[in-house]
Formats: C-alpha cells, structure tokens, sequence
C-alpha cells in the first residue's frame, strides 16, 4: 500500500528533494518567494534531463518552453525543512 507521500507525488514522473536552507528565509522568517522558483527549475531540469524525455526532445529537435509559472502557497517552510518539488508535463 502506497504511504500519503507516494500517493501525493504519483503523477509527477519528476521528483527531487531540497533542503531548506538558512539564506532560502527572509527576514520574517520564512522561505523567500524566489527559493520556490528556483526550486521549480531544478525540478523541471531534472525532468527533461530523464533519458526517455531527453531523447525524444533531441531525436525531433525540439525544446520545452516554460511559459507561465505560477504558485499558490498554502503554508510556511522554515530552516531546517525538507521541500519535495515535483515536475510534470501539462501539454
């Protein structure tokens, strides 16, 4: 049986993991806005970096664009918090 967290990541082919670091925080205390975008494009690299991507996009000359990025936050990470960013393809 499936723990919660595998449940919640099943349909993200693309999943890494980051720690929260101590200058990830702003001066409230939180996670600065900029460190969850930065985490999004080291998640989206991982996904294209995956063979099975990664060839096709070489074999028909094509590359991915990011066209939007968007966030809605529903809660605080502090130092020393684990952050899992998960990627997928949407079209």
């Amino acid at each position: 049986m499936p723990t919660a967290f595998e449940t919640l990541v099943s349909d993200y082919p693309s999943v890494v993991s980051f720690p929260v670091l101590w200058g990830d925080m702003d001066a409230f205390q939180h996670v600065n806005n900029t460190a969850s975008i930065r985490w999004f494009e080291s998640s989206r690299i991982r996904l294209l970096e995956r063979p099975d991507l990664s060839g096709l996009l070489k074999a028909q000359s094509v590359a991915p664009i990011l066209a939007a990025v968007s966030c809605s936050y529903r809660r605080q990470l502090r130092y020393p918090d684990t952050v899992h960013v998960g990627s997928r393809v949407s079209r």
